[in-house]
Order: C-alpha cells, then sequence, then structure tokens
C-alpha cells in the first residue's frame, strides 16, 4: 500500500488512499437523509481520524469535478452543502464493501449525530445578556406555533453563561423534561 505524505493524524484502521476516500465520502452522502456540509464530512472524517484532512479536501474537489456529487446552490447561504449525484450513488453502491465495516458504521453514526446537533441548534436558541451584576442567559424551544419553553436564568460570570448555553443548545429535552418533571 502506497502512503502518502499527508496521511499524518489517520489512526491504524482509517483510510490512506485517495480512490477509497473518495468511496467514502460517496457512502456517506449516499448512506443520510440529508446533506452535508463541508464542514460536517470535515469533522466525521478527519475528527475521527478516519482520512487526513488535506486528502479529504482533494477527494472531495475531485467528486464534485467528475460530477460524483455536487454544491447545493439554494443551500449556500447556510454554508457549502453537498449532494449525491447518480454516477456518486452508483460509486458508493459498487465499491462501499470494499470499505471496513468499522469506518462505515464510525463514518454515518458520526454524521448522524452532527446532523442531530446541527437540528438541535437551528430550531432552538439560548442568548446571553449582560446585566450590572453578572448575566442573565434566556433558553428558547421552539414548537410549530408557540414557543414551547422559555427560560432565564441568571449567572455571575460570563464564562457560566457561555457554559449554560452551550449545554442546553447540545441537548434542549434535558432542561424541558427537568421543568415538567419538577412541575408534575
Amino acid at each position: 500500500m502506497k502512503l502518502h505524505g499527508f496521511s499524518a493524524g489517520v489512526e491504524p484502521g482509517g483510510l490512506h488512499e485517495d480512490y477509497e476516500i473518495k468511496i467514502l465520502i460517496c457512502y456517506l452522502l449516499s448512506a443520510l437523509k440529508d446533506p452535508l456540509s463541508k464542514s460536517q464530512m470535515n469533522e466525521v472524517l478527519t475528527g475521527n481520524s478516519l482520512v487526513n484532512y488535506f486528502q479529504f479536501a482533494d477527494a472531495l474537489e475531485e467528486l464534485v469535478q467528475d460530477g460524483h456529487i455536487e454544491v447545493i446552490e439554494e443551500m449556500r447561504p447556510e454554508g457549502e452543502f453537498y449532494r449525491l449525484l447518480p454516477k456518486g450513488k452508483m460509486t458508493a453502491l459498487e465499491f462501499e464493501r470494499s470499505l471496513p465495516l468499522t469506518v462505515r458504521e464510525k463514518s454515518v453514526n458520526s454524521a448522524l449525530q452532527i446532523q442531530k446537533k446541527a437540528r438541535l441548534r437551528s430550531q432552538n436558541k439560548a442568548e446571553i445578556e449582560k446585566t450590572k451584576d453578572g448575566y442573565i442567559v434566556t433558553c428558547l424551544m421552539k414548537d410549530i406555533g408557540s414557543d414551547l419553553l422559555r427560560l432565564s436564568l441568571f449567572v455571575p460570570t460570563k464564562e457560566q453563561a457561555e457554559r449554560v448555553k452551550e449545554r442546553f443548545l447540545d441537548d434542549p429535552e434535558i432542561l424541558y423534561r427537568s421543568v415538567l418533571d419538577s412541575l408534575r
């Protein structure tokens, strides 16, 4: 197996060959209902040490140029999201078994978690407001009509406010369930 100079950061069992990385990208897009952005794919593939960033970036660009995937223009304001084209779908179906099962499972599971987190963050809001003696964090869960939950909480430091905001946005259902449970 020929290793590239830019294969640093790839753990044992990860992919080193350009063609394997292209197959993995096609497989990943094929396995998911929703498209992925470049940064989401990067987080999935390099964040799990499955591929090297430079090889990933090159493979992604080549897949676009070769007509396997395309940038979804209508989603550009949100980022650079990609969709699989028929040629890429065929590549994924024909060659997915050439990829290690652990790589396939790890990439899909990680992508699903990233998509869930992105959905939660788009549906829920948390704002930090400075007051004279600390910070107010307002957490908001939206529903189809009215807000499902709106909660404001005082904390004394900016660090605590940021931590509360991030924890809420990571899993707003925990707060919602806790409030309901304590009011029953």
